[in-house]
């Protein structure tokens, strides 16, 4: 802990006044608390340094067991969290889900390997297409840009159903067909 004497900022001849040497001494004491509490929370934020109390606490937060030892604790509560980050896959997938709903996009994502073209394609459902633009605005916030991303609306759907003959097709609505992500599965 540091020691904090707001006097020393002050030029002599105003620290001499009273008024103002007793307001700097209750500020002085404020600092010190402050600092102290910091002391005490910047650790608590990262379950590696944060003690026994407040892991458990952060534990039962997330819905993880209090029966675990200390490291396992931590181990659950570092994977809970990093499968919380936006930018994986999954992260996306559950923004979508809440953002459009389960059956409002699908997400495509294609590995290149070696040559670096990973891509990401995002297709939103045609009842959504009012949301293309702010799901478009956080893709391009969360992809890695070393990955291209396509945001497009989900109408054409060729590449599902092109395996279905026009007589397995035609019992469903044109509607249907442009919107159920279910009749691409037709056996």
């Amino acid at each position: 802990m540091r020691d904090i004497d707001l006097k020393k900022c002050l030029p002599a001849m105003l620290t001499e006044l009273h008024d103002v040497g007793v307001i700097l001494d209750a500020q002085t004491v404020g600092l010190d608390r402050l600092e102290a509490k910091l002391d005490r929370f910047v650790p608590s934020q990262f379950s590696d340094t944060a003690t026994d109390e407040e892991t458990a606490r952060l534990a039962a937060s997330l819905g993880i067991s209090p029966e675990l030892r200390a490291e396992d604790t931590r181990f659950l509560i570092r994977s809970v969290l990093l499968d919380r980050r936006p930018y994986t896959l999954e992260g996306i997938r559950r923004y979508l889900a809440s953002l459009l709903g389960e059956d409002g996009f699908l997400i495509e994502r294609t590995f290149a390997g070696e040559s670096g073209n990973d891509r990401i394609n995002v297709r939103v459902a045609l009842g959504m297409r009012s949301q293309t633009d702010r799901v478009t605005r956080f893709l391009e916030s969360t992809v890695p840009l070393n990955m291209a991303l396509s945001v497009e609306l989900l109408f054409n759907r060729y590449g599902e159903l092109q395996g279905h003959t026009w007589g397995a097709l035609a019992v469903y609505t044109c509607a249907q067909v442009r919107s159920d992500r279910t009749i691409g599965e037709i056996e």
